[in-house]
């Protein structure tokens, strides 16, 4: 299974992504991914361009995304208590772990969100910032942000990469995978046979309800995207209370 991350976005008002003004030139794209490739679940080399490796004292520990050439997105529960930037090292342009070649960069500081507690999942996010600007190459390029007050409705399909565990209880994949699950409406998650009410207002969620493909066994390798207007975008959370 693969996993998604629960993403504390703050957001109050609702646009949609045609009424939104927006520049794709420099992000979201995969120039180099061969879109003629179909089937399975192993990502092929420029499919996730913006997915990396994050590695603590030589080995993997989460996912992340590149925003921008020096910065990248993660979750607060992969940094929390291990801040010294010098034990990490950050891998992009991988799909597969244990293979030499891919370009690693160091990391100069470490932000998580100052509200953030590790008994719970709200305000889970963090930021890692590189020593040198990464190169954009086609199979390392940065993921479009979504804009202030940008939702999706439920049932929005979406991307989810990572190198998770494939079976509950399993080792995480040394392969890169990924899948398509849909967005739930905060209230659909947390209905009493699903989270019970643990999902707060601003977080998301992903994934069927009958099980199968989902986000439970490692959220932090997962990075979630979104198709709007032939590019790549992080999602933001479908509220219950508009008129949709």
């Amino acid at each position: 299974m693969l996993n998604l991350w629960l993403v504390h976005t703050g957001l109050k008002r609702r646009a949609t992504p045609s009424a939104v003004k927006r520049s794709f030139r420099q992000c979201g794209s995969r120039p180099q991914y061969n879109t003629r490739i179909v089937g399975g679940n192993i990502s092929k080399p420029g499919q996730f361009p913006w997915q990396v490796s994050l590695h603590y004292s030589s080995e993997h520990l989460c996912g992340g995304s590149i925003i921008t050439s020096r910065w990248i997105l993660t979750a607060a529960h992969c940094v929390y208590g291990f801040a010294d930037p010098s034990m990490w090292v950050v891998h992009v342009g991988l799909t597969e772990q244990l293979v030499h070649g891919a370009q690693s960069l160091a990391v100069e500081q470490i932000i998580y969100h100052a509200r953030y507690r590790p008994k719970g999942l709200d305000f889970d996010i963090a930021l890692m910032k590189l020593t040198i600007p990464l190169v954009f190459n086609g199979f390392v390029e940065p993921i479009c942000l979504p804009n202030h007050g940008e939702y999706f409705v439920e049932g929005t399909m979406c991307w989810i990469s990572g190198w998770g565990a494939t079976e509950g209880d399993g080792e995480t994949s040394v392969l890169l995978r990924s899948a398509m699950i849909p967005l739930l409406s905060t209230k659909t998650c947390n209905q009493p046979e699903v989270y019970h009410g643990f999902i707060s207002s601003g977080m998301i969620c992903a994934g069927y309800l009958e099980g199968g493909i989902d986000s439970c066994q490692d959220p932090s390798s997962a990075v979630t995207s979104i198709v709007v207007h032939h590019h790549y975008q992080m999602p933001t959370r479908s509220p219950d209370n508009l008129d949709l």
